[in-house]
């Protein structure tokens, strides 16, 4: 087969964890067709990687790229940070297999698009990865499939445990989304309506996957004072359910519970001498990004965001959640820490950018009271930054072998209709930070183990077929990188900045970034598990 693209001269990064080489790399039809003296072709883009480090694409293992790709495809904050892979459906929440168009979810949905002029025009699996291939984008997409998603569908936004009729049909809807090419099972447990499962609802809706394939990833119960505990719940519906887990974003949030992530770590590799497939991922930011709505009790949420809102103006039931709420976020460092991102209506759009102690003085309010203030006339649609993990823990938990990097964010776009208010600087610069910190600069991992934790490792995960190494018969999801240059540029006062240092990024063989700018190609696939 006769080379479209050859890379030559690179220090190839296999994505394996051994030692770079300097070898050529040629590429056809979206495949590498050889690793090594392929010379210069006469007519073929003949690239030259001189000086430069050639790695596989990196597989972003946690995305909340769901539905952002059909607004904008090329995915600019992702593969400008050298991305070619993103895993969606994840925290619980996933944009398929939906109800009806008039259900509760496929409304939230519905929603969502709209804002951006879009319409919901899919309800299975199957037909969300034709829209994503029929849209466009620069990135590959994989998706989970979320147990949130499939608990409105089947019992709705109440608080009640699930029946085992109702775990039936649950597993049900997994075990067909998993024929339609998902490739697992997601959960959110700080979230509604996760947090109304326990852990037989759980491992019930996730054994289908025992069978067909498919990994359990969660968003555990809680990340602070209870983090080992809820580590033991995500551990033990994996057990039951004789299927892998993914802990996501393992961190642990607020001074008091400092120090926790080792004996997290511990847990996990009990749990895999035990004969258990756990592993976990993270991003390496010491904030978080979530809805301002997680500071609220679990029955504060049942029935969904109006239900929610109603309790919140109600004079009894609002002062129950202040008392509960005040305590909470005190125990996790104070009001301080929580900073406003993005928010419905412009009526509160000065609030973006500062934090609830600095919004609650311009209201002459109590903190409390300014959160509920906001998530009222918001109708509880406000993002925030939460600050509080440790720059030691966050270190230890990237240094794991069994850690994956990840961003936790999405594809946004420092232009166009995704640019709006302010979000975390993991949008744009996880990767790239994750190589220029905390290898290159703090030592904390040789080059090759950061390139394995965002390549080989997280594919080898979700099991994506022949993507996550440059090796032949690979498809061609390649990252062109100086080690010098890279750098974040993203921060939490200014995120709109994408990283330097990304030469080239290709994706199934086409060039999407040259020189640090986006080609407007989007030549990305909808991943199916089980087909290459």
């Amino acid at each position: 087969m006769r080379p479209e693209t050859v890379i030559l001269g690179a220090r190839v990064i296999d994505g394996t964890g051994a030692p770079w080489f300097r070898a050529n790399v040629a590429v056809a039809d979206g495949v590498i067709i050889d690793v090594g003296k392929t010379g210069p072709v006469e007519g073929a883009q003949n690239v030259d990687g001189s000086g430069l480090y050639l790695a596989p694409g990196f597989v972003d293992i946690h995305s909340h790229s769901d539905t952002v790709t059909l607004i904008d495809g090329r995915a600019a904050a992702k593969v400008m940070q050298g991305v070619t892979t993103e895993v969606v459906g994840v925290c619980g929440s996933s944009a398929a297999p939906l109800g009806g168009k008039d259900s509760f979810e496929a409304r939230e949905m519905a929603r969502t698009l709209a804002a951006f002029g879009k319409e919901l025009t899919w309800l299975s699996v199957s037909e969300y990865l034709s829209r994503i291939e029929e849209a466009g984008a620069s990135v590959n997409i994989a998706t989970l499939v979320g147990h949130g998603t499939l608990r409105n569908r089947v019992i709705g936004p109440e608080m009640h445990p699930a029946t085992p009729d109702d775990v039936a049909k649950m597993a049900g809807l997994l075990d067909d989304a998993l024929g339609d090419g998902a490739f697992g099972l997601s959960s959110g447990l700080e979230y509604p309506p996760g947090f109304f499962a326990g852990i037989e609802e759980l491992a019930g809706v996730a054994r289908p996957m025992a069978r067909k394939g498919g990994i359990y990833a969660s968003h555990i119960r809680n990340e602070d004072e209870t983090l080992i505990e809820s580590i033991a719940e995500a551990i033990e519906v994996g057990r039951r359910a004789g299927v892998p887990v993914e802990i996501s974003h393992l961190k642990v949030i607020g001074p008091l519970y400092w120090g926790k992530v080792r004996d997290a770590l511990h847990a996990i590799d009990q749990a895999r001498e035990e004969g258990i497939d756990v592993a976990a991922d993270a991003y390496p930011y010491t904030a978080s990004s979530t809805s301002l709505g997680i500071i609220l009790p679990d029955w504060a949420h049942s029935g969904g965001r109006e239900a929610t809102v109603r309790r919140l103006v109600d004079t009894e039931t609002r002062a129950k959640m202040k008392e509960i709420t005040t305590r909470g976020t005190d125990m996790l460092g104070g009001w301080s820490l929580i900073v406003v991102t993005a928010v419905k209506s412009e009526k509160n759009k000065a609030c973006e950018g500062r934090n609830l102690d600095e919004i609650a003085q311009g209201m002459g309010l109590e903190p409390c009271e300014a959160a509920f203030r906001l998530l009222v006339e918001e109708e509880m649609q406000v993002s925030i930054l939460r600050h509080g993990m440790s720059l030691d823990d966050v270190a230890l938990v990237l240094a794991s072998p069994l850690v994956s990097f990840c961003s936790d964010g999405r594809a946004l776009a420092a232009d166009g209709p995704l640019r709006q208010g302010t979000v975390h600087p993991r949008n744009f610069g996880a990767f790239a930070r994750a190589i220029a910190k905390y290898s290159r600069d703090d030592h904390l991992l040789r080059l090759e183990e950061a390139v394995r934790k965002m390549t080989s490792l997280p594919a080898s995960r979700v099991r994506l077929a022949r993507r996550g190494l440059v090796k032949t018969g690979f498809f061609a999801d390649l990252v062109l990188f100086s080690l010098s240059e890279i750098k974040d540029t993203a921060t939490y006062l200014d995120p709109w900045q994408y990283p330097s240092g990304i030469e080239g990024v290709w994706t199934n063989g086409v060039r999407v970034v040259r020189s640090g700018r986006h080609t407007g190609n989007t030549p990305g696939k909808a991943l199916r598990m089980g087909r290459a």
